[in-house]
């Protein structure tokens, strides 16, 4: 009996072949890159060497788009922060709080706070603060963190 792969955050399906009860065919419907989708079906009996060469190849080569995909995007971002640092400045200076754009698109220009995450090092200067004795405060955090939760997931990657 085959092992059974789960769904996760494939948009597909995954059966066991009844003709060949050690194969897995995997169906993949879509991909999601950037924001086409492009179709892509695989179909690989897993059994043989040549199959794994194609699937290995395949997982390198869609590795590779994203690494391109990902850095064009860091590229847009750090385009898109430097406009909106003008537009900001351009907002502030006339005191525009918004404009009406065709399409009904508005632009909003807000202004927030935003706090930083409570990390160990937090922590321990707050409790300080808090309790006189060192160990108390010790102790504290060492159950605050034992009680975070742990989460596994399996990945493959490129080295």
């Amino acid at each position: 009996m085959p092992a059974i792969i789960p769904k996760n955050k494939i948009n597909g399906e995954v059966s066991c072949s009844a003709h060949h009860p050690t194969s897995v065919i995997l169906i993949v419907n879509t991909i999601k890159i950037g924001i086409k989708h492009k179709p892509l079906q695989i179909i690989r009996q897993m059994g043989d060497n040549e199959n794994l060469k194609n699937v290995v190849t395949n997982w390198l080569s869609i590795e590779d788009e994203i690494k391109s995909l990902k850095k064009q995007l860091k590229q847009y971002k750090e385009q898109q922060k430097k406009v909106s640092e003008d537009l900001v400045s351009i907002m502030e200076a006339r005191d525009i709080s918004g404009l009406n754009l065709s399409n009904n698109v508005k632009l909003i220009h807000k202004t927030q706070k935003v706090r930083s995450a409570v990390s160990k090092k937090v922590l321990l200067m707050g409790l300080s603060d808090y309790f006189e004795n060192e160990d108390e405060v010790k102790e504290v955090i060492g159950t605050i963190m034992s009680k975070r939760t742990e989460k596994i997931t399996n990945k493959i990657e490129r080295k």
